[in-house]
């Protein structure tokens, strides 16, 4: 089927006034069977989407509610409160409630054990659509292969490296098969003084500011809106049409910002390139050159209701190796105890801001062109982030004019970095910021050190869904009686001989003569 380019048209009604201020963007669409087996005029135009606008739309999926299902049930199963979430305050004050899972290496790991026991809808329809994201994502990796690398991209294994281990993937089927990817449900609730239908409150138009990824692609559901005081039952929502919240805007290579329109009507997903994509994998052999669009999120008038998304983010394998940016000098980190390194910029950041990054880093400043890995590379930005110096984090690895989301160095200074999320600090944490602790508050286990590597290779800290910000314990008051005065009861001394009693064959020395006793 013949597929036109993204047309600029004027933008329609939007959700609030922020988002009328955009032009929206009508995306290329590609159905499922289109991605997975495209001839090549499909081929061309998703190369065309690729490269100039960095999205695209996919559709055409067995279940046509197949994301709808799954995020009405999960505000559903959210507003009962049936099961553990994670909340951070967003930088319009909005609240965000996560539920957290990943893929390991091609294998799914299951949804947290409250969430599956509660809410046994929500965790069938939330393993169908993650199923309907893993095929999305495998069929454009081989997309891929075949734009950057032609039809016999994944042949003879991994490429380059330094002998039997931390190979370079050789095309990114093989990266998407060895990597972790990060699945986050989300459901946004409004600031206190929105939900209200007031305007006080935070004067900021975005709920999450203006990003970029880590990943090689982020696979993602179209935001949906969710009117919460009706009743909360799955079925009652899934009856409903989805509401798109169309709050998405996305910078073009040209540096305009538009708002993305997906088709309407059936299951759709979107499919936005990352940083990763170049950052990580080897130079391409074609003249192809996908690009990265920064995004946001605007401020959402949720109409007294709430917002919902999911998204998978699919990263690079722990073995694959930085990638020399485009630069007239090339600056390279190699890490402590470590044969490579992270680049420290391009031609705007220049030797010297590489220099201060190392410092901070406690790396070198080097002009090899070995690199390190993505494992080593996030082995550490965790360094940087348990030293206190997470800002020196964004650096490493990443153009250091893009903010880049799912990094320490993102946290702002009323923000502690736990387990992929930027954590407030809120009034019940007493201790000092470098005492705050990331732990599991139902096994007490910490993160990152009491969670292993999910993926072989990998130093990167495995999952912790429940992990929140603590302070330490305090001492244990069981040695505090020693010091009190004898009890009067006489049992108690002969439980509890003092030392300073031994030596002396009197029951009670007087205290001049004792004082100077070689006890």
């Amino acid at each position: 089927m013949a597929l036109l380019l993204a047309l600029l048209a004027l933008a329609p009604p939007a959700i609030s006034a922020a988002s009328a201020e955009y032009a929206s963007l009508r995306l290329p669409s590609f159905s499922i069977s289109e991605l997975q087996a495209p001839n090549d005029a499909t081929l061309k135009s998703i190369g065309e989407a690729s490269a100039r606008l960095g999205m695209f739309a996919v559709t055409g999926f067995s279940d046509e509610a197949v994301a709808h299902s799954a995020l009405s049930s999960f505000v559903s199963c959210a507003a009962r409160g049936e099961v553990s979430l994670r909340q951070v305050e967003m930088e319009d004050g909005a609240t965000r409630s996560t539920l957290a899972t990943s893929t390991a290496a091609s294998v799914p790991q299951p949804l947290p054990a409250d969430a599956v026991r509660a809410c046994p809808v929500f965790a069938v329809a939330a393993n169908s659509l993650r199923a309907a994201v893993a095929a999305t994502g495998a069929a454009y990796a081989a997309v891929l292969d075949r734009l950057l690398y032609g039809d016999d991209a994944c042949d003879g294994g991994a490429v380059g490296g330094d002998g039997a281990v931390q190979q370079q993937p050789r095309c990114y089927s093989a990266a998407v098969r060895a990597a972790e990817s990060l699945e986050h449900f989300h459901v946004f609730s409004p600031a206190p003084s929105k939900a209200r239908g007031g305007s006080g409150g935070s004067t900021v138009e975005h709920t999450l500011g203006l990003h970029s990824d880590i990943g090689m692609f982020l696979v993602m559901t179209p935001a949906e809106l969710f009117n919460t005081a009706a009743p909360t039952s799955p079925s009652s929502l899934d009856g409903r049409p989805p509401r798109r919240a169309g709050d998405l805007v996305a910078q073009l290579p040209d540096g305009r910002l538009v708002r993305p329109l997906l088709p309407e009507g059936g299951a759709v997903l979107l499919v936005m390139n990352g940083e990763g994509l170049t950052r990580w994998m080897r130079p391409a052999a074609t003249r192809h050159v996908p690009y990265s669009p920064m995004h946001e999120v605007l401020s959402t008038d949720m109409g007294g209701g709430v917002r919902a998304w999911f998204g998978r983010m699919f990263m690079p394998p722990p073995s694959a190796r930085l990638q020399q940016l485009p630069s007239s000098t090339t600056t390279v980190l190699t890490a402590p105890g470590g044969d490579g390194g992270g680049a420290a910029g391009d031609g705007a950041a220049g030797p010297a801001a590489a220099g201060r990054v190392a410092a901070e880093a406690g790396a070198t400043a080097t002009t090899r062109r070995s690199a390190m890995t993505f494992a080593e590379y996030r082995a550490l930005t965790y360094q940087l982030f348990h030293e206190g110096r997470g800002a020196a984090a964004p650096a490493l690895g990443c153009s250091p004019s893009r903010r880049v989301l799912v990094d320490e160095g993102s946290c702002g200074a009323d923000q502690v970095f736990c387990w992929h999320s930027c954590m407030n600090l809120t009034e019940d944490l007493h201790c000092n910021r470098s005492e705050m602790l990331c732990r599991d508050p139902y096994t007490q286990k910490q993160w990152p050190q009491d969670f292993p590597p999910l993926v072989a290779s990998s130093t990167r800290p495995g999952h912790c869904k429940n992990c929140t910000l603590a302070c330490p314990a305090s001492p244990p008051p069981s040695t505090a009686p020693a010091t009190q005065p004898p009890s009067p009861s006489p049992p108690a001394p002969r439980a509890r001989p003092s030392p300073r009693k031994r030596p002396s064959p009197r029951p009670r020395p007087s205290p001049p003569s004792r004082r100077p006793s070689p006890a």
